[in-house]
């Protein structure tokens, strides 16, 4: 019988005792609004929405895309790289437009942003 490094005998832990937190929803499950990316593009590729509304964008196309602000630092918002069927979501909560892009297949797209009519 060989000893495990440092001298510790292991131990096995029953499945029965382990609680489990599920996985979060994806980001775009949580958004108000969806946008899908499709190997096209974005659809919609231009959206309005009141302030204090989650946009979310979901790729589903075939290869790997991105979300990425192309409006200035005030705005900015990065998804990274998602792969097909990941998602990712933004809130805007100030007025404006907001342009962004994939840096993967240059689609286009923008976020209007309206004052808020919610009392």
């Amino acid at each position: 019988m060989t000893t495990p490094v440092g001298g510790e005998t292991p131990t096995t832990t029953s499945a029965a005792n382990v609680t489990e937190t599920p996985p979060a929803p994806p980001a775009a499950a949580v958004a108000d609004e969806i946008v899908s990316i499709t190997d096209s593009g974005f659809s919609p590729s231009s959206i309005t929405v009141p302030t204090g509304t989650t946009v979310g964008w979901i790729n589903e196309g075939t290869v790997n895309q991105t979300v990425t602000a192309t409006t200035d630092s005030t705005g900015f918002f990065d998804s990274g790289l998602l792969q097909p069927g990941n998602s990712f979501a933004h809130n805007f909560r100030a007025t404006g437009n907001y342009t962004y892009t994939s840096q993967t297949s240059g689609a286009t797209g923008e976020v209007i942003v309206v004052p808020s009519t919610a009392s």
